[in-house]
């Protein structure tokens, strides 16, 4: 049988013509749906946002030793943070008497004997101990004064420290928004830790490192929320091999809270190092270790460079960079150092640090990013605190 050539004459079928051309245009309306569908929540994907303050609050008390209860709740009010961690805290711990008070030669004798650097062998009277912690304990007071007693979190670390002893010292963790998973732990000292690094002492002071993970809700729908873990701590304050030996030690203790959502870790890491200071910081600093006796400091932080190779970002630099994407590295780099934290009466290096990451993107479904960082200009403390914006977002 002979093939029969067969050619369409779509001029001789205008209705199926308008048929083929409707149907094509309702294919095409439904792809270009799906794709603006798409783009609309890529755009639109939920926006969380959380501010976290870290502070070291020397033991409430300022750089010369007088009560900072006050000035630490007006500091508090005034930022507003969703998370604050604290370094340094005695709990429980008040002031019932007035620090000028002269009939108080207890309550004197105590912070002179701080002062002198004999604390560990000073324990401390009734006059510092609450009889109900949830009323009269400086943490709680200071958590209810500021609106952050949604939780209220304590590590103990040691009971016996540069502060005293007989009261628990360690770090806390006050929240406005709800914590879950919340874990401590204790580093204590090990048997070689006291000849790491070049610092000569007598003891080394178990430290706490905890965990928790936050609820963060959405800016346009209270009822969303993103998941994030916040690692504090506070390191030990002379070797910098134990420093890392033990941001070591915590993270491997909480890693599994953070390895799937976005994590942050923040406190007085007491490290710091060159390339956060313009030579004239930089200078000052070794003329204080010159003044001490004490060894040289390494130009590289051991624990910030762990804390790079576990994927850690250093919020300060991230906004920096994002801020002069378009600016020489090197005036980017040179206008822009970091303020000092330690101490409000002679700043000299960052001390205090808040670091971050998201997850791998293979695992990833929130992300986060710092938007803001700042110094607290304040003489509440020993310290000065940072604040940091995050900004997270879910897919």
């Amino acid at each position: 049988m002979a093939a029969t050539n067969f050619m369409f004459q779509w001029d001789q079928h205008p209705s199926m013509v308008s048929r083929i051309l409707l149907i094509m245009f309702v294919l095409d309306s439904i792809v270009m749906m799906r794709v603006n569908s798409l783009a609309s929540v890529a755009v639109t994907k939920s926006s969380h946002k959380l501010r976290l303050m870290t502070y070291n609050i020397h033991a409430w008390r300022d750089a010369s030793h007088k009560c900072n209860f006050d000035r630490l709740v007006t500091v508090i009010q005034d930022v507003q943070p969703d998370v604050l961690c604290l370094n340094e805290v005695l709990h429980p711990f008040c002031n019932n008497k007035n620090e000028n008070d002269a009939m108080s030669p207890i309550f004197s004798d105590y912070y002179t004997l701080i002062q002198e650097g004999k604390g560990r062998d000073t324990p401390l009277g009734p006059s510092f101990l609450p009889t109900n912690v949830e009323t009269e304990s400086f943490l709680y007071q200071l958590a209810n004064a500021t609106g952050l007693q949604c939780c209220i979190e304590y590590a103990p670390a040691t009971d016996q420290s540069f502060f005293g002893q007989g009261v628990s010292f360690g770090n806390a963790i006050l929240s406005r928004v709800p914590l879950q998973h919340v874990k401590h732990f204790v580093l204590e000292p090990e048997e070689d830790d006291l000849t790491l690094g070049n610092q000569e002492r007598s003891h080394v002071e178990a430290r706490a490192f905890s965990a928790a993970v936050v609820s963060c809700f959405a800016c346009d729908d209270p009822t969303h929320s993103m998941d994030l873990c916040i690692c504090f701590t506070h390191l030990d304050h002379k070797s910098e091999e134990l420093r890392e030996k033990q941001v070591l030690q915590g993270l491997d203790q909480c890693k599994s809270l953070g390895e799937t959502i976005p994590c942050v870790i923040c406190g007085d890491l007491n490290t710091f190092q060159r390339s956060d200071c313009n030579s004239g910081s930089w200078n000052s600093i070794l003329n204080l270790y010159q003044e001490n006796q004490w060894p040289a400091p390494p130009e590289q932080s051991l624990v910030l460079g762990a804390l790079k190779e576990h994927g850690f970002r250093d919020a300060h630099w991230d906004i920096i960079q994002t801020k002069h994407k378009n600016a020489k590295d090197d005036d980017d780099h040179n206008n822009n150092f970091p303020d000092p934290t330690s101490w409000t009466n002679r700043p000299l290096m960052r001390i205090d640090h808040v670091l971050y990451k998201s997850p791998s993107e293979r695992i990833a479904t929130n992300s986060l990013v710092p938007v803001s960082y700042r110094r607290i200009n304040t003489d509440a403390s020993d310290h000065f605190p940072v604040v940091v914006d995050f900004e997270g977002y879910t897919c």
